[in-house]
């Protein structure tokens, strides 16, 4: 159903239920093969135990396979085989256990739409089957969602964490746009004979506000297709240096880094947008400037207006970066203070000793 081919071996769909129940049989990841049979060639046959029970391996899925949730599992069972794992549990034949997320792919020619009135249809009935005093029993509807490691709906924390994530780079936006809104009145002062000599030949001050504005867009466009690749590069560079830094007994660690359509048309977007918006006033104090010295026939100095718009966007720019650097510095010493609590012993001589057993072993 996932589509993955098998790094060594086989998968479970070539082998039957019969043939599972009388040989039970494990996948194994790459990262397991890697740190426990040193990528031995000649592990599939073998036999390793889980929790007393014996499993013989049939398959080594890919290094970049990691399941379908967040954790990353070393083995891989057929849901069939769970009462061999955990023999005092029965989560198969427990109506009220939670622990399992189905997932299933849309047949052709399918919605998500008609997927979820089979569903909800699905959780009316299995309702029914409950006791009609347990809270089992009341109606409840099926959850589809896209399939992703992340849960379908998000814990409050994550949430707030991802916001404030999102309000930081916000802010480090608008200090850039700030900056380039400066840059952009500087030079328009710059230009300010150049504009008066257009409206002295007849330009309307329209014209000029749009001329500026395609510039600033022109301007956030070119910015935005440098910053996708070049971004795209660093991801990837990080994205290797962590996976090879990434210590083996650890467990696996994969980290896509692709570049996709949709994320190029929305930084293609934002970029755009920020240019307009943030060379409108500039744009109009220019444009207002040029038309002040046409009328006086002469280059003057900038107008109050002008100085005052670019005090503000100075004072804007530092106002943001005192917030970023008072809650990082915060961040900083709170971390700092974590670290140092009392623990309520003496750790100096305190050794953390990390115990693994072989496979069966108990005690």
């Amino acid at each position: 159903m996932l589509g993955v081919a098998p790094l060594r071996g086989t998968t479970f769909e070539s082998s039957g239920a019969r043939e599972l129940a009388a040989s039970p049989a494990v996948l194994i990841s790459e990262n397991y093969w890697q740190r426990r049979f040193a990528s031995d060639p000649a592990v599939l046959g073998k036999t390793i135990r889980l929790n007393g029970a014996p499993f013989t391996i049939i398959g080594v899925t890919p290094p970049d396979f990691v399941g379908t949730s967040m954790a990353t599992p070393d083995f891989w069972l057929p849901l069939s085989l769970e009462p061999m794992v955990h023999p005092d549990a029965d989560p198969l034949h427990d109506r009220e256990d939670l622990h399992l997320r189905l997932f299933g792919r849309l047949a052709p020619g399918a919605s998500s739409r008609q997927a979820q009135a089979e569903t909800n249809l699905v959780a009316s009935r299995l309702r029914t089957l409950h006791d009609v005093n347990s809270e089992w029993s009341r109606p409840a509807a099926a959850l589809i969602t896209p399939g992703s490691p992340l849960p379908g709906k998000m814990a409050p924390r994550l949430k707030f964490t991802i916001l404030l994530i999102m309000l930081a780079v916000t802010m480090v936006l608008v200090i850039a746009c700030a900056n380039v809104a400066s840059l952009q009145l500087a030079r328009a002062t710059a230009r300010q004979n150049e504009l008066s000599t257009r409206l002295s030949m007849g330009a309307s001050r329209g014209r000029l506000v749009r001329q500026l504005l395609t510039e600033s867009a022109l301007q956030g466009l070119l910015a935005g297709m440098i910053a996708f690749p070049s971004t795209w590069a660093i991801l990837k560079v990080a994205a290797n240096w962590f996976t090879q830094a990434f210590p083996v007994e650890a467990g696996t660690l994969v980290l896509h880094v692709a570049p996709d359509f949709e994320i190029f048309a929305y930084v293609l977007a934002i970029s755009v947008f920020a240019g307009l918006l943030f060379g409108l006033a500039p744009a109009l104090e220019s444009s207002r400037s040029a038309l002040f010295s046409a009328v006086r026939g002469k280059a003057g100095s900038a107008p109050v207006r002008s100085r005052r718009l670019r005090e503000l966007l100075i004072a804007s720019q530092v106002a943001v970066c005192l917030v970023l650097m008072i809650a990082g510095s915060m961040l900083i010493r709170s971390s700092l203070h974590t670290l140092g609590m009392p623990t309520g012993y003496d750790g100096k001589r305190v050794v953390d000793l990390d115990f693994r057993f072989p496979e069966g072993s108990k005690y």
